[in-house]
């Protein structure tokens, strides 16, 4: 281990720049991958699988610990050989380690000098990769089939948040944070806090979503004293009086996407199918951008995973009126 970069003192909670900016995160699921993130960079500090944030030293680190991490993040491979990491994510790693290193200067623990030079490294250039998949309607079927098959008060719950997700594209951490007061069942207007920034949008659940979240409401105990719409539910059945977390609906999107046979997708995956069935439906960009609660465009336009062939349909609906001064034949 790199005994230079170890803690040779525990810090308080008000002193530890891993923890004052875990804490600075406002949301629930992004403090969770963030300190993933700053767990795994202490890993490869100091090659030791066992070691996390909090028994680092971070105003310890110097420029060539940080070109270290960048080098190793671009490296790491899978089993198989692939890399481990997509671009993005070694990005959002990288965002981590510099706000965790602001906040080593911030408290007075690292020069201004040793904290610019520690930060000078340059984000993974991202080439237009497509992370995720798109699900299949027959895939969303089953998996709503599975939800409707289990009669229990969970079945109820499950398809509620899946149809929230496939239909309005909801975050996970949104998910979570929905209140009773959030719901207009009659309208089926819902109105959605974000986990990023705490911004508000409305969003509108119709058709079968809107029984689905019908039928919970209606097995939802109405004396419970959470607000939280989506609660735990035991082992036993028994509804819990506490709000669920983001890593719950997780779970709950794999465990029924096993029992549906359907395999490899996670949460954020139905966000992905939403916007590229909204604009491959004609929706316009700006429209999708503000029912989903992106800040620019050109994130929804990231989203878009419709296939290559159907971009080839839309651009054959094009016409442009040239006459061939030879005969060809087009392809």
């Amino acid at each position: 281990m790199i005994n230079r970069l170890l803690l040779d003192k525990k810090l308080g909670e008000h002193e530890h720049p891993a923890t004052v900016y875990l804490n600075s995160r406002q949301s629930e699921n992004t403090r969770y991958n963030m300190e993933r993130h700053l767990n795994l960079m202490a890993q490869l500090l100091t090659n030791d699988e066992e070691c996390n944030a909090i028994e680092i030293d971070w105003a310890a680190l110097r420029y060539a610990d940080t070109a270290h991490i960048h080098a190793s993040l671009i490296n790491l491979q899978k089993p198989n050989g692939k890399l481990k990491y997509s671009a993005s994510t070694i990005n959002v790693i990288l965002s981590a380690l510099r706000g965790v290193l602001k906040q080593a200067w911030l408290l007075g623990q690292m020069s201004a000098e040793d904290y610019h030079r520690a930060i000078i490294i340059e984000n993974v250039k991202e080439e237009n990769e497509l992370s995720g998949r798109r699900i299949k309607y027959g895939e969303i079927q089953a998996v709503a089939n599975v939800c409707f098959d289990d009669k229990s008060d969970a079945g109820a719950r499950d398809s509620a948040i899946i149809g929230l997700m496939a239909t309005c594209g909801l975050r996970r951490s949104e998910v979570v944070k929905l209140q009773m007061d959030d719901i207009d069942i009659e309208s089926g207007k819902l109105d959605i806090v974000s986990g990023k920034g705490n911004k508000s949008r409305n969003v509108w659940l119709r058709g079968g979503a809107l029984l689905a979240m019908e039928d919970w409401l209606h097995c939802r105990n109405s004396e419970l004293t959470t607000t939280a719409v989506f609660i735990p539910i035991n082992k036993g059945g028994n509804q819990e009086d506490r709000q669920m977390t983001s890593q719950s609906v997780y779970k709950i999107v794999q465990k029924r996407g096993k029992e549906a046979n359907v395999d490899g997708f996670s949460p954020h995956d139905f966000r992905r199918t939403m916007i590229s069935t909204m604009l491959e439906h004609n929706t316009d960009l700006l429209t999708v951008q503000k029912i989903v609660g992106h800040a620019s465009p050109s994130t929804t336009q990231r989203y878009d995973l419709r296939s290559e062939q159907q971009k080839k349909g839309a651009a054959e609906r094009l016409h442009y009126p040239h006459r061939p001064r030879r005969q060809q034949t087009l392809i």
